[in-house]
């Protein structure tokens, strides 16, 4: 999320990712599935995390392959870094972006306000009140009462590891015009938003 572009390895856009599953466990067991085929060296090494970036090219084929294969959705809002008029917060850009993209798909009708639906961010902040802040702003102008934020980490909850899997490969078309891993997932994404104009891309 940094913004000194003068300094290596920072990139020029930022996303946030949603994978909508209404079956939650189909989502776990491609993510165990996928770990077990790992060697046992690299399994130690994991610590029982799947990370993309990390991951060898037939790891991270299998994982997308195997998400392509269930029922889900999957919706981003993307952000060109380069065209921000000033640095901002940290927090405040990452829920700001979590908060528009929930809204849009309201709006889009992809979801439905009367719907239960059970947001799982992945926790950035282990302090308490940033994560009770973040739940207050994402939450505030959605009208639904059905919606409960529930911050975890990729340790807690084994679909943010499918989901980074996800945004590493969207990120990776919009960063440098490399869509090899996106299209293997392309059919289940339903929704593309630029965050500055909340255009669909």
């Amino acid at each position: 999320m940094g913004f000194a572009f003068d300094k290596p390895g920072i990139s020029t856009h930022f996303m946030i990712t949603l994978l909508i599953a209404k079956n939650r466990g189909s989502v776990t067991k491609a993510v165990k599935k996928v770990f077990n085929t790992l060697s046992k060296t690299d399994k130690k090494h994991s610590h029982g995390i799947l990370h993309a970036y990390y991951e060898k090219r037939t790891t991270r084929e299998r994982m997308l392959r195997l998400l392509a294969e269930k029922d889900i959705q999957i919706a981003t809002v993307v952000l060109n870094k380069r065209r921000m008029r000033v640095t901002p917060d940290k927090h405040v850009l990452y829920a700001s972006m979590v908060s528009m993209l929930l809204n849009r798909l309201y709006m889009d009708g992809v979801f439905d306000s009367d719907e239960a639906l059970e947001l799982i961010p992945s926790r950035m902040e282990t302090n308490k009140n940033q994560s009770e802040q973040f739940k207050a702003f994402v939450l505030t102008g959605i009208d639904s009462e059905g919606l409960r934020v529930n911050p975890a980490k990729p340790s807690e909850d084994k679909g943010l590891q499918a989901v980074d899997f996800v945004s590493w490969s969207l990120y990776r078309k919009f960063e440098y015009g490399i869509g090899d891993y996106a299209d293997i997932i392309a059919e289940k994404v339903v929704k593309e938003y630029n965050f500055l104009t909340g255009d669909v891309i």
